[in-house]
């Protein structure tokens, strides 16, 4: 499945769908930290849909084999970045595509992996009481290829393979919210180092997490069937 691709994400569910009963757990944890002024063929700068929109059309199409299973959960990887995103949904299409700068590169991933948490929310609410649960989560700073997409972070490589975590340690958090027992009714919540954490401020707008949510609806084209049509209380 290419992330980059809204086709490439229906195709792949519809093969899921076709020839799964159910599904236990959802991680969405692939991504991007791109470098340079990329737009997918949907029109959408690649790091905006490939961390954010495709993740959420992959999670909308899935929901019904999940709602299958006895007690499901969706997990969704988001950052330390989250802090320092400002998404707007009204122009999250809109973000320059015209030149490449590391500052953009960077803006472009707060406002993704604010975006993760902001959705998983929303999520959660909406799927009350169906037995799947959702949790968002910092993975930690982990030494990944992720690392390497901007130039000066090859640079700190060294730095970077001393103090980072391994890939293993980087996915315990992420093992804990897939498999530990009695957590469920934290869903919704956010974890770091296999703990529930506060929101950060830039995620605690369930306004604005609504506004995303259609916002994303719109973008990924889900037809009123795909739709998770129970609203938020």
């Amino acid at each position: 499945m290419d992330l980059a691709s809204f086709k490439s994400v229906r195709n792949f569910c519809k093969d899921i769908n076709e020839s799964e009963q159910q599904i236990d757990i959802l991680v969405n944890n692939a991504g991007i930290f791109s470098n340079g002024a990329k737009v997918t063929q949907d029109g959408i700068h690649y790091t905006i849909q490939s961390n954010h929109l495709a993740p959420f059309l992959l999670t909308n199409l899935l929901i019904d084999k999940l709602k299958k299973s006895l007690h499901s959960r969706i997990i969704l990887v988001s950052s330390l970045a989250a802090n320092y995103g400002k998404i707007n949904p009204d122009t999250m299409k809109d973000y320059p595509s015209d030149k490449a700068s590391a500052s953009i590169d960077i803006t472009l991933y707060q406002d993704s992996k604010q975006a993760n948490v902001l959705f998983g929310r929303v999520l959660a609410q909406r799927l009350r009481g169906s037995g799947v649960s959702v949790f968002s989560l910092h993975p930690g700073a982990v030494n990944t290829d992720i690392s390497s997409q901007l130039v000066f972070m090859r640079i700190l490589k060294p730095l970077i393979q001393r103090t980072f975590m391994t890939p293993e340690e980087g996915a315990q958090t992420t093992i804990y919210c897939s498999l530990a027992d009695h957590i469920e009714y934290e869903s919704g919540r956010y974890f770091s180092e296999c703990r529930v954490r506060n929101f950060y401020q830039s995620c605690d707008d369930m306004q604005l997490a609504e506004r995303l949510w259609v916002k994303s609806e719109e973008l990924t084209k889900l037809e009123d069937g795909e739709k998770l049509l129970k609203k938020s209380n």
